[in-house]
């Protein structure tokens, strides 16, 4: 799992070369686009998703699927336990640009709420990326953030990983 752009990176050389270093030492190569917001959370967070089977054991003649999305039912107003959000699908958690101004290119931790500005916490993080309501940073807030913007979408990669059971289930030689 990478940041979309690298799929363009360096008019797509850097992703050739990643691919074709997969493809050298005889494992399949799989690759997708997959958003948070396919998978039921409420951020779109594009990631680009890379699967590959060792061909040595695996019988890769079949294609692999990506898990298809889900319709979308928890959206930012869910998140903040409100009436209104300003956002249906709130800004991808990033490490940069916290607490920049609302309407700022850079802000994405900032939401009208109610009326009323909020701010991402880790509480909110938490649930936009899809950690149960447990799972604890035994970290600062800053810190927490930082991790949550440098985290995965735990619902995409779930999804992802049944495909992949399956897949290896039925094409394991």
């Amino acid at each position: 799992e990478n940041v979309g752009f690298l799929l363009n990176h360096n008019k797509g050389k850097t992703f050739q070369k990643i691919r074709n270093s997969i493809l050298e030492i005889n494992y399949s190569f799989n690759y997708k686009i997959v958003r948070a917001s396919d998978f039921n959370l409420p951020q779109g967070r594009p990631r680009l998703f890379m699967i590959g089977f060792n061909q040595d054991k695996i019988d890769c003649s079949q294609e692999f699927k990506f898990p298809k999305p889900v319709k979308l039912k928890k959206m930012m107003k869910h998140i903040w336990k409100s009436k209104k959000c300003d956002k249906k699908i709130g800004y991808s958690i990033r490490v940069g640009g916290k607490s920049s101004p609302m309407g700022d290119k850079r802000n994405w931790d900032g939401y009208l709420v109610d009326g009323k500005i909020k701010r991402l916490t880790p509480i909110e993080g938490k649930q936009m990326m899809g950690f149960p309501k447990k799972f604890i940073f035994p970290v600062s807030k800053n810190i927490a953030m930082k991790l949550l913007g440098n985290s995965i979408a735990i619902n995409a990669v779930k999804a992802c990983c049944k495909k992949i059971k399956l897949y290896l289930k039925d094409n394991t030689c």
